[in-house]
């Protein structure tokens, strides 16, 4: 069997849809935003 795309209809040569985002949070000293695909998170940091 050959197989030509990934089961959620991706080529095997492409990934996920990336988006990243600096400065979200504004009372935080830093802060990032990030998605790969589905799949999202925060981080941030507080003090010196």
């Amino acid at each position: 069997m050959t197989y030509k795309k990934r089961v959620d209809g991706r080529k095997f040569d492409e990934t996920r849809p990336i988006e990243a985002k600096a400065g979200v949070i504004k009372n935080a000293d830093g802060s990032a935003f990030f998605r790969i695909g589905k799949t999202s998170a925060y981080a941030a940091v507080y003090g010196p």
